[in-house]
């Protein structure tokens, strides 16, 4: 079964990055989606890719860090971001910004 959900909140300001943490190693595609379930960062063992105005540490992912980066956080950016490996979520992190 998917591992238990770690549920985080984050608080960014305007403007600035916002790291989305999550701790989780995973063995194969990892995915990044925003609370429209867009995938805006993947990364598999081989590379990660990412949609403008995120950013995801292909070291960390294999470090089981893979952080979501939004780099400059902006009000459309609110909501819950959740990181799936394979199919199961292992992170919901809920992102505020002021």
């Amino acid at each position: 079964p998917p591992p238990v959900c770690a549920r985080l909140s984050v608080t960014a300001e305007l403007h600035h990055p916002a790291p989305l943490p999550c701790h989780w190693t995973c063995p194969g595609s990892l995915r990044w989606r925003d609370r429209f379930q867009k995938v805006v960062s993947q990364c598999d063992p081989s590379s990660c890719r990412s949609e403008e105005g995120f950013n995801i540490s292909h070291d960390q992912y294999l470090e089981g860090k893979p952080y979501l980066t939004i780099i400059a956080a902006d009000y459309s950016n609110r909501g819950t971001y959740t990181c799936q490996c394979e199919d199961g979520e292992v992170c919901d992190v809920r992102l505020f910004v002021q």
